[in-house]
Formats: C-alpha cells, sequence, structure tokens
C-alpha cells in the first residue's frame, strides 16, 4: 500500500511539473493578484524557454516592470521580450530592441503595431544592455496597447533610449495576460506595479500621434521562391525585411511597391516582418508567414 500511495505522489507531482514558473509560497493561489505570480530574477537561454509568470489583467489598465537586464548574447534581440496574449493562440511579442509582431488571428484581423525611431547606433546599444536599468510600461485603453520601453545604461547613465509601440487590437479579447520572457538573458530585481486606468486616459505616445498614418498594403512571400514583394500606402519609404531571425535587410523600393531578393529559398510557415519608416509618418511594421 505504502508504495501505491507513493506512486499516485509521484505520478502527480510529475503532472505538475510542466509549469515555468511557480505561485511563490507565501502566497494563496486564490487570493493571488496582479504582480504576485511574478518571480524577482530570471535567466533565459534559448529564445522563450522562461518567462517571468503570467499576470493576469482585464480591462483597462497599466502594468509597470523594473528590472535590470544583462545580455549575455551578442545580437540585438538577445534581450527581453514583452508578450500580450490571450491564452489562445494570439499574441503581441515586442522585443526591446524597437522591433515586434503579431500572432494568431491578430496577424491578419486588422491589428496594426507602430514604433518610433530606434537606436542611432546598434553597437552601443548591444554594450548598454549587458548592463541596464529597464522600465516597461504595457498600458490598455480600449483596443490600443501600448508598450514603453525604457532604457538606461548602468555604467553610464548618459546612455538611454525610449522606444514605444503603438498597437491596436479590435479583437482583442477583456482578459488578457502579460509576461517578460527573452533570449540570452539575465533578468533580476524584477518588480511590478499595477492599476487599472479609466477610457478617459490619453496614450503616453502623445508626440508620436502628430505624425501622420501609412500602412503595409500587401505582402506575398511564396514558399520555394526566394523573393519577399508588396506595397505600402505611400512612396518612396524606406522598408526593412526580416525573414525568421535573420537580419533585416533593407528592400528596393519603386514608387509604393517594394521587393527583396534573398539568397535562399523561401520556407513554408517562415515569419516575415516588414518595418516600414517615413519621415513625417509612424513607423508600421507587419507580419506574415510564408505560404
Amino acid at each position: 500500500m505504502r508504495k501505491k500511495i507513493l506512486a499516485i505522489a509521484l505520478a502527480t507531482t510529475m503532472a505538475f511539473s510542466t509549469a515555468v514558473v511557480a505561485v511563490p509560497a507565501n502566497k494563496n493561489v486564490a487570493e493571488a493578484a496582479v504582480g504576485d505570480a511574478t518571480v524577482k530574477d530570471l535567466d533565459i537561454g534559448d529564445a522563450f524557454t522562461a518567462n517571468t509568470g503570467d499576470e493576469d489583467v482585464s480591462g483597462n489598465f497599466q502594468l509597470v516592470y523594473k528590472f535590470t537586464n544583462k545580455s549575455v548574447g551578442t545580437n540585438n534581440w538577445d534581450n527581453y521580450i514583452v508578450e500580450i496574449f490571450d491564452g489562445a493562440g494570439q499574441y503581441i511579442s515586442t522585443r526591446a530592441d524597437n522591433f515586434g509582431w503579431f500572432a494568431g488571428t491578430w496577424l491578419d484581423d486588422g491589428s496594426t503595431m507602430e514604433w518610433g525611431d530606434g537606436a542611432a547606433d546598434w553597437n552601443t546599444y548591444l554594450e548598454v544592455m549587458k548592463d541596464a536599468s529597464v522600465t516597461v510600461t504595457v498600458k490598455r485603453v480600449g483596443s490600443k496597447i501600448t508598450i514603453t520601453n525604457k532604457i538606461v545604461s548602468n555604467a553610464d547613465s548618459s546612455k538611454s533610449y525610449k522606444f514605444v509601440a503603438n498597437c491596436n487590437v479590435p479583437n482583442a479579447a477583456d482578459a488578457l495576460k502579460v509576461h517578460i520572457t527573452g533570449e540570452k538573458v539575465g533578468l533580476s530585481g524584477i518588480t511590478t506595479e499595477y492599476k487599472k486606468v479609466s477610457a478617459s486616459n490619453k496614450s503616453n505616445s502623445s508626440s508620436s500621434s502628430k505624425k501622420k498614418s501609412m500602412s503595409v498594403k500587401k505582402v506575398t512571400a511564396k514558399a520555394g521562391t526566394k523573393v519577399v514583394k508588396g506595397s505600402v500606402s505611400v512612396a518612396k519609404a524606406k522598408v526593412k525585411v526580416t525573414v525568421g531571425k535573420d537580419k533585416a535587410k533593407t528592400a528596393k523600393v519603386s514608387g509604393k511597391n517594394f521587393t527583396l531578393k534573398v539568397s535562399s529559398k523561401l520556407k513554408k510557415n517562415t515569419k516575415i516582418t516588414v518595418k516600414v519608416t517615413k519621415s513625417g509618418y509612424k513607423t508600421v511594421t507587419k507580419t506574415v508567414k510564408v505560404k
């Protein structure tokens, strides 16, 4: 009988062992509040293999994370990543280097993501992210979700960045989840601050709202070919295309149309991200998959 009881206990333990993050021991699960699920320190190896813990949020809210970011990689994306998702396959993923994408039905339901300017010198950015103090503010008002990243070098406070992603997600559920993950990075001293906000609160991107809007009209990427092409709503914009995890490449632009030739044949379901910039316009990003 004792062996049977031990076997049952072991099976139960194994059934729950897949959770990435555990609720802190001093918290009652039934009484958990926003912030309780977040761990204080986290080391992340390969992309998305660990996260700070899913925080359940709903309605209009503001959730602020503060932490130290220490990159142990060599690429811009080897840092923290913020994710907002509905638990049913729909995601917003934004990297620390002014880049992001949608997943699930948010890819093609009219959702939009706009970014401001990136770093002037990405080599300096890489050095800063080896030891930086970070404040990430995730704010939702209606269908508008804003992710603001404030980054300051711990070695030289004069070196700082502010990257803002303005997302409009018309079909986002009322109840969402938020966590921070990443790639080849250590996060420490993680804290959270949460509050409900009113629908009348203005977006914290007032300077961005003064710029005109543009859009990516179409992106074509077929498996077995070596070309990504599409069109944008304005002429002579600068278009950068990222294929999978390769570095972004500048596409050739003719009027409102763009074309990027790649060295290898495109593989089905590979993620293609198109980022369009132009002076006086809000930066716009569109993500599709190779068909």
